[in-house]
């Protein structure tokens, strides 16, 4: 796997929980850090998704209608 479990945690809740976007600081008090230390472990794990050899398959996937 690209992301480790953490990341893909982070990743799952903010963006496919089901009501929206879950805030860094909803995030954090579930996983007991601070917002900041959520937002980094993100951002890390879209760099990784980034720099990954999955990265031009997942921008097709996710711009079909362009």
């Amino acid at each position: 796997s690209i992301l480790d479990d953490k990341e893909r945690r982070i990743i799952a809740l903010r963006y496919f929980g089901g009501n929206g976007i879950m805030s860094l600081r909803k995030i954090g008090s579930q996983m007991r850090l601070s917002p900041e230390r959520i937002r980094q472990i993100e951002h890390r794990g879209f760099e990784k998704i980034k720099n990954s050899r999955y990265a031009k398959e997942l921008y097709e996937l996710l711009y079909l209608d362009e």
